[in-house]
């Protein structure tokens, strides 16, 4: 608490960096593609940068969620929201298959008191509908990412818990010796609470701490690789849950068959204990400007291997402002994965924040809430951009412009998918809280199957 605190204080005081003017947000066209060039040594970043979401961009700590409110003043005119600070798109650490850090080192685990967190076991389990079936009166399985921290994200999922099928929540990591941790779950009892009683199945994370380096220490020793893989299957029977998702990112290029092996006999040892696996891939086209870290994954081997997969279908735009993900780009996604993976297998992830930029590669998450704040302070009307709505504006010589996403653009994604891709086996919503409220307003009339269908 003392650190985040020293932190706040911190960045307001540190102020922002003075970038050029922001380009006006660009066509399909203008958004530049991979592959693109690590940054690690450049100049201006210190060695060891403390950056919003050094770990985790979500993170409570994290002070690029958290707007700025200045206290209103004496005068009584309305508090100022300041957004949060840009950093490189290097450190955007999820779902970064445009400029990830490819020498990232994993943390040394350290816990507070020498205590490591824990999570209750699941008394009751749910009977679990199985990731690739039709939910009952549905046209889609939905899937929801649960902060593991945020009330705010579990206070949402009590609202909404009769529309969703699967939650992924927790989160563990990867160690170098091929064991496991929890991160924090504050918000554990209550989670596990609604699961069972909603009928949810439950396919925990497991990360690894987005550093491709130790990922390839671990898959390509045997030892640990089985060592991980008999952790990952043991924590499943005690903790009760319905299996797991994968979520390696980066992973190197070199390591793709590495990789695509450990999906194999990770499934293996799970389907042998009545279990699942899903597995989160980048997007990708199957294009020349597919990135590295998007070549890394063999959707065949894994789709093949995996009960499910979860396609993060965002971050179109990362370096320069844009839309998160264009339907046309969604299009091209669909059609790859429906060249290497079985329909019903896989998941569209959609994203329900955006981000804010003060200049080229100068960005920050901005979620539904953050982006009304901003609008509402600087006295701006949002202009729209096929599914996504987008704003700008100046403060002095520095122009901030945010994309982010709504209940209609949401929408809008949503009816293309039932319209032209019905025989996916559902959606992946990233991540609770960050959305729209009325976006599951949307998702249900949506998704509800009518008498006439």
């Amino acid at each position: 608490m003392f650190a985040w605190l020293l932190c706040m204080i911190a960045i307001p005081a540190g102020g922002w960096l003075i970038l050029s003017a922001a380009d006006h947000p660009g066509e399909r066209e203008k958004v530049k593609h991979g592959p693109f060039p690590a940054t690690a040594g450049h100049p201006e970043e210190p060695a060891d940068p403390i950056v919003p979401g050094a770990e985790d961009w979500w993170d409570p700590t994290d002070p690029s969620i958290i707007p700025d409110k200045k206290p209103t003043p004496k005068d009584g005119k309305k508090p100022v929201t300041q957004p949060p600070p840009t950093t490189s798109s290097r450190h955007i650490l999820h779902n970064n298959w445009r400029n990830p850090d490819l020498t990232r080192s994993p943390k040394e685990e350290v816990r507070s008191g020498g205590v490591s967190p824990s999570i209750p076991q699941l008394s009751n389990p749910p009977v679990r509908l199985a990731p690739f079936e039709r939910p009952p009166n549905r046209r889609l399985q939905i899937a929801a990412r649960v902060p593991y921290w945020d009330p705010v994200a579990t206070d949402r999922l009590e609202q909404v818990a009769d529309q969703i099928d699967e939650l992924n929540f927790p989160w563990y990591d990867m160690q170098s010796d091929g064991t496991l941790t929890l991160r924090k779950a504050d918000e554990a009892g209550r989670v596990l609470e609604m699961a069972e009683k909603n009928r949810i199945r439950l396919l925990p994370i497991i990360g690894n701490q987005y550093s491709p380096v130790l990922l390839h220490e671990v898959l390509n020793q045997p030892e640990k690789r089985n060592k991980l893989i008999q952790e990952i299957a043991q924590t499943v029977l005690k903790q009760g849950y319905a299996g797991v998702e994968l979520q390696f990112e980066p992973i190197l290029e070199e390591d793709r068959d590495a990789f695509s092996l450990f999906v194999e006999e990770l499934s293996g040892q799970l389907h042998e204990q009545q279990h699942w696996l899903s597995v989160a891939l980048h997007p990708k086209t199957g294009s020349k400007q597919d990135t590295p870290s998007q070549r890394a994954q063999d959707w065949r081997r894994i789709g093949e291997a995996a009960d499910s997969v979860k396609i993060m279908a965002y971050h179109y735009s990362l370096e320069h402002p844009g839309p998160a993900a264009p339907v046309p780009w969604l299009e091209d996604i669909l059609k790859q994965a429906k060249a290497d993976i079985p329909p019903n297998k896989v998941y569209v992830s959609l994203s329900a924040q955006g981000y804010i930029w003060t200049g080229p590669d100068q960005l920050a998450p901005l979620t539904f809430n953050n982006a009304q704040d901003l609008i509402r302070t600087h006295n701006v009307s949002p202009q729209r951009k096929g599914d996504q709505p987008w704003f700008q504006y100046s403060v002095g010589k520095q122009t901030h412009t945010g994309y982010y996403q709504d209940a209609v653009g949401y929408g809008q994604k949503m009816r293309f998918l039932l319209k032209h891709h019905p025989d996916l086996a559902g959606i992946a919503h990233w991540y609770l809280g960050a959305e729209d409220p009325d976006t599951w307003k949307t998702i249900r009339e949506a998704n509800t199957l009518k008498n006439s269908d």
